[in-house]
């Protein structure tokens, strides 16, 4: 009378049994497949976002280059206008004088 316990609903002592759990797993695809269509159009839209910052630091950079060779050029070419108005200073030498001081 090992396996026995009483019932109290019943009143009476019952036999004690395994307990065999049952489940039906059922694999829902739809669900599977909307999740993996979420996870793909994430990463894509990740991939996309990643590049677009990397194409507008490219473009700054960019425009920044661009903007220090202009003004580079501008300082050689203010450079020019320092020794052209030297020259024009200087334009009451002699041919043979003016010809050194190049």
């Amino acid at each position: 009378a090992v396996n026995h316990y009483y019932d109290i609903a019943s009143s009476s002592c019952k036999e004690q049994v395994e307990y065999i759990p049952i489940t039906i797993i059922e694999k829902n695809y739809i669900a599977r497949m909307l999740y993996f269509g979420i996870g793909i159009i994430t990463g894509i839209g990740t991939l996309c976002l990643g590049y677009g910052i990397y194409r507008y630091c490219s473009k700054n950079e960019l425009e920044s280059e661009e903007s220090e060779g202009e003004d580079k050029s501008k300082r050689r070419r203010s450079k020019k206008r320092v020794k052209a108005i030297a020259h024009d200073a200087d334009s009451d030498l002699t041919e043979s004088e003016s010809y050194f001081t190049d």
